[in-house]
């Protein structure tokens, strides 16, 4: 592994992360094989690479998620050995002044920011992040609300009865009631699963939803931070959204706690 010790014109500071504690040099490398260093204040340290002052841009993706992988990879590891850290999104870099050393600038910022740090640091103590999504299988929903709604059992019948034109617009009577059940059925499970969550987590953090496969719904995308305890009642409550026929619950973690920093 080649590691680039040319300090030209590097007058920033790239941030992994703050560790709980005077954390080790762990011999890492982080975006561009850049070498790693900590630099302790008090009892807290900085994780940080020496970079130019400006962003990591490219124009091809897969150069991008490799950047994003690395700066993980970083925290990840730092995380895993000392158990407690604030870590810092990509691409978040000090700057340094003229006259002043990059490292001296960073330290200057864990002086001035030392109170801000601690309490972050206290607060996602012990916790872990967890991505839940709930994702709704509208086609399966269908099917079961469709055989407990009485309104659309008598429409059905009518339709039995009825001429073919007449039917028609049974049908579309049919539809918009079914799509009116399942925007409720939605909405109460969101709901119902968010506040439960909130319940039983420190904290949780609401996501965008996005797009899923057809005839499926993500009605619930968010991070929690959650300790162990937490997460284990979390996890049985989830078994149980789980267990609904036309629900799909995808649990993922534990992370550093990105979300709620």
């Amino acid at each position: 592994m080649t590691v680039n010790n040319d300090l030209t014109g590097k007058d920033g500071m790239y941030m992994y992360c703050v560790v709980d504690g005077a954390a080790e040099d762990l011999y890492l490398t982080g975006i561009n094989e850049e070498k790693v260093i900590p630099l302790v204040y008090r009892e807290i340290t900085a994780v940080a690479h020496r970079c130019k002052p400006n962003p990591y841009r490219s124009g091809e993706d897969e150069i991008v998620k490799g950047w994003v992988k690395d700066h993980h990879r970083v925290v990840e590891v730092y995380w895993m050995r000392y158990g407690n850290v604030m870590p810092f999104t990509f691409n978040t870099i000090i700057k340094s002044a003229e006259s002043q050393a990059p490292e001296d600038l960073l330290l200057k910022w864990l002086e001035d920011n030392y109170l801000y740090i601690q309490g972050k640091l206290r607060f996602v103590a012990g916790c872990g992040e967890y991505g839940v999504q709930v994702v709704m299988d509208t086609k399966k929903a269908a099917l079961k609300l469709m055989d407990s709604d009485e309104e659309i059992e008598l429409l059905r019948e009518e339709l039995s009865k009825s001429t073919k034109g007449k039917g028609f617009l049974i049908k579309e009577k049919i539809n918009a009631r079914l799509k009116a059940l399942i925007e409720a059925e939605a909405d109460k499970i969101f709901g119902d699963c968010h506040s439960s969550i909130v319940g039983l987590v420190k904290k949780v953090s609401v996501e965008k939803t996005r797009k899923t496969e057809r005839n499926k719904i993500l009605l619930l995308n968010l991070n929690c931070l959650a300790d162990g305890n937490q997460c284990a009642r979390l996890g049985m409550f989830l078994d149980r959204v789980n267990g609904v026929p036309y629900l799909e619950v995808l649990f993922s973690g534990p992370w550093p706690p990105y979300s709620f920093m």
